[in-house]
């Protein structure tokens, strides 16, 4: 098993031959991938396109909301193996896992959201796909990373890590 961490801003070369470079062929054990920020010259559900059905584990991180809810869709879209997902992302982009097209059964979600102002939205949704199910989207374990002192509860199935 292989992981790999890549700072987006800075991916140089064509998407061709970023797809080549970020192929099986070329990284035939890559389960883990950690990516964060994005690039307008570099789609990354493009970029990454080859090895996205390969991984096991995906963590994005966007500081400054360059990737947009339908790229973060179309990745994970292009995910069918994820087992564990960590979101480091806007509030506003984590609704991306109410999008109807979007089938994952994952046994972890990790996430940090800002602003905390949709919070609780968020965690009622997330709460109801824990408890419930969806036909689409299975979670089985869900953990908030952030200020714990904001919040003195979290939903059921929710949970502070």
């Amino acid at each position: 098993m292989c992981r790999l961490s890549i700072e987006c801003s800075k991916l140089v070369g064509s998407v061709i031959d970023l797809q080549h470079t970020f192929s099986p062929s070329c990284m035939p054990n890559l389960a883990h991938l950690s990516f964060s920020g994005s690039s307008a010259s570099h789609p990354l559900d493009r970029v990454f396109s080859a090895v996205l059905p390969q991984l096991d584990t995906l963590a994005i991180t966007d500081d400054d909301t360059k990737i947009s809810t339908s790229s973060m869709l179309a990745i994970l879209i292009q995910t069918p193996r994820l087992k564990h997902l960590y979101l480091n992302i806007l509030s506003s982009e984590m609704r991306v896992l109410k999008e109807e097209s979007l089938v994952l059964n994952l046994q972890s979600l990790q996430f940090c959201v800002k602003p905390w102002d949709d919070l609780p939205d968020l965690l009622s949704h997330l709460s109801g796909v824990t408890q419930r199910g969806s036909s689409n989207v299975k979670i089985d374990r869900i953990f908030l990373l952030g200020w714990k002192s904001r919040w003195s509860r979290l939903p059921p199935g929710i949970e502070w890590m």
